[in-house]
């Protein structure tokens, strides 16, 4: 059997089975009922040589209290650059191979806690000085009634550095988009004003051409002077949250709604809230700006339903990596919906955009600002609507780590 014919999964189990041929003294009768004690010993043996010295992933044993390596494959020393004699009888600690020893600490604290760890990520310094990083499963064995760890070893530095390229080439579009967005801000505010002056101008010199002051044309200056004032603190505020340095909280979403639960009520006039969080998880996120994300999301629907009703939910999902749909991240998600008018599909497209509002007194970026918080605290959002029955819009934030 080649390796290639092994599953992760197999590897693993051949492991265990390796673990409890010297837990047993060699008897394992759960696996090897039907053979006899020179069979399983060759079986054993055969198959965990196999995968020891075949892997291309790099395999070591370690003594447990230590660290002192016992023995390590081809895929060790191809990664690494250390040969056997390099290291044999020696520690990890004496060759310098964890780049933060907090890592191994925190590696050895998990061992201990749970017998095992799934891929603990860190990064290890190669015997010609180089990092790299390495996804690390290892378990506890007995070898001669002392505990050993065997790990097996990912090099997953290629896909790190992708990652890394990706994540730059990213910012560079965003920041594109970003001047693109300014660009066409500017615009749009230079379209408002000049409005908001004509309106004004004009009302003015009707009062100045009859040499009389009209009760109508006044509060129409007065109201569009409000309209510029609006106008200018949103996009001071917009600018605040763009500068703004982001204090993140650990944060239970269930404690901060129902911390919120009496503005809630105040802002939902006729509209009936219901609740339905399950969530069990916590996010990192800015309080004030999470309060702010739920608020906002909250006045557009009871907006949308003054006298419906608006269901607010939390719940944990999984959902796939952008970059590796196989990889499946933990993120608490929350849902605003309402049983409103709705969005046409036309204007679901422009949800977001500045200044684009149906409201009589919108002014179009509420859901701007909306955006650049979630997105600003490593979330998604995304909305969902038919138009005359309702309208959903949903958020995920990753779930803080637990390492």
């Amino acid at each position: 059997m080649s390796l290639d014919e092994l599953s992760r999964n197999e590897l693993i189990d051949i492991i265990k089975r390796y673990q409890n041929y010297f837990q047993n003294g060699g008897v394992d009768l759960d696996v090897f009922t039907q053979l006899d004690l020179i069979e399983k010993m060759k079986f054993t043996e055969e198959r965990f040589r196999l995968v020891f010295y075949t892997s291309p992933d790099s395999i070591n044993i370690n003594r447990a209290h230590d660290g002192l390596y016992i023995d390590v494959n081809e895929g060790f020393t191809n990664l690494t650059g250390y040969s056997r004699f390099d290291v044999l009888g020696k520690t990890s600690i004496e060759i310098d191979i964890w780049c933060d020893l907090k890592d191994r600490d925190r590696l050895r604290e998990l061992i201990k806690k749970n017998g095992k760890v799934t891929n603990y990520k860190a990064k290890f310094r190669m015997k010609d000085g180089s990092i790299r990083v390495g996804l690390m499963s290892a378990i506890i064995i007995e070898i001669n009634n002392e505990p050993h760890i065997i790990s097996i070893t990912k090099d997953i530095h290629s896909t790190v550095k992708m990652e890394e390229r990706l994540r730059k080439h990213q910012e560079k579009l965003n920041q594109i988009n970003k001047l693109e967005a300014m660009s066409e801000m500017a615009g749009n505010i230079g379209h408002e004003f000049k409005n908001y002056i004509t309106i004004m101008r004009s009302a003015i010199e009707i009062m100045k051409m009859e040499n009389k002051l009209e009760d109508d044309l006044i509060e129409t200056v007065f109201k569009y002077i409000d309209k510029a004032n609006n106008l200018s603190k949103d996009l001071i505020h917009i600018k605040a949250q763009y500068d703004a340095i982001i204090d993140s909280d650990r944060i239970d979403p269930i404690s901060a709604i129902i911390e919120l639960k009496p503005i809630f009520q105040n802002l939902s006039k006729n509209a009936k809230i219901q609740y339905n969080l399950m969530s069990k998880s916590e996010i990192e996120i800015d309080k004030k700006m999470l309060e702010k994300i739920l608020i906002n999301l909250l006045l557009n629907a009871v907006d949308a339903t003054p006298n419906g009703n608006i269901d607010i939910i939390t719940e944990d999902v999984l959902l796939s990596s952008p970059i590796d749909i196989s990889s499946k991240k933990e993120y608490v998600r929350i849902i605003i919906k309402d049983d409103g008018c709705g969005i046409s599909e036309n204007d679901l497209q422009k949800i977001f955009d500045p200044f684009f509002t149906n409201k009589k007194n919108g002014s179009g970026l509420g859901l701007t600002i909306v955006h650049r918080l979630v997105t600003q605290n490593s979330g998604y959002i995304e909305v969902d609507s038919k138009y005359g029955e309702g309208t959903s819009f949903c958020i995920d934030f990753p779930v803080k780590s637990t390492n």
